[in-house]
């Protein structure tokens, strides 16, 4: 790991450049005393920065799975432990949406369904200040998720599902949402409840798991088209 030197490095490595200069010029004592108080100083904290970086970076992600559909994008929640982190950067299917410093770092990552799949983030680029801000140093975070990006006509099928059977969940908002609520409501009318099977009910709305489960036959009611 190759450090940089920030704009505060490079002052400090002016100041102590300009006074060398100096010194070796007139052999003032009084410029000679704070030459060595701050290369010690930018020693100091280059080792501190080295030093930090012999512990591995964590990441704790708010989810290890994240499903999305295919051409869309979902925000996903990373807490940093890296040291002093100053910069974020993320690559493949991942993007950095927000990025906050605090007691601990945290970055808000848009995760895009690029190709149908299952999928491995790549390692978040991270780079680390240290101390005093002199310099810093990139460093590799991995992150375990796993991306599973669905085509987009598997995840109308699954709201259609979701409809017919009343679980339907609010990741699926928007026009599919729209769509697929008006076909099954033509079709069926909204999802009441499962009850137990009645004589001149239409056996292809038995609720298979209902009546596994009961080991009744039962069937979900709807209410009116």
């Amino acid at each position: 790991m190759i450090p940089r030197v920030t704009w505060r490095g490079s002052l400090a490595l002016y100041t102590l450049a300009v006074l060398a200069v100096f010194y070796t010029l007139t052999r003032d004592p009084i410029l000679a005393l704070p030459i060595p108080v701050l290369a010690l100083t930018l020693a100091v904290d280059l080792a501190l920065l080295y030093a930090s970086t012999r512990r591995p970076c964590a990441t704790k992600p708010g989810e290890t799975t994240v499903r999305v559909t295919l051409g869309d994008s979902k925000p996903l929640g990373v807490e940093l432990d890296c040291g002093r982190v100053v910069e974020v950067k993320a690559s493949g299917y991942a993007s950095v949406e927000n990025f906050k410093v605090g007691s601990s770092a945290s970055v808000t990552l848009s995760i895009r369904g690029v190709h149908v799949g299952l999928h491995r983030l790549q390692p978040l680029s991270v780079r680390v200040a240290s101390p005093l801000g002199l310099f810093t140093v990139s460093r590799s975070a991995p992150i375990d998720v796993t991306v599973k990006v669905t085509p987009r006509f598997v995840a109308l099928l699954l709201y259609a599902y979701g409809l017919i059977t009343g679980r339907a969940g609010p990741e699926y908002e928007g026009f599919e949402y729209e769509l697929f609520r008006w076909i099954a409501s033509r079709r069926y009318g909204e999802y009441r409840y499962t009850r137990e099977y009645s004589p001149g009910d239409d056996l292809k709305r038995v609720d298979w798991k209902a009546t596994a489960r009961t080991l009744k036959l039962m069937v979900k009611d709807f209410s009116s088209a």
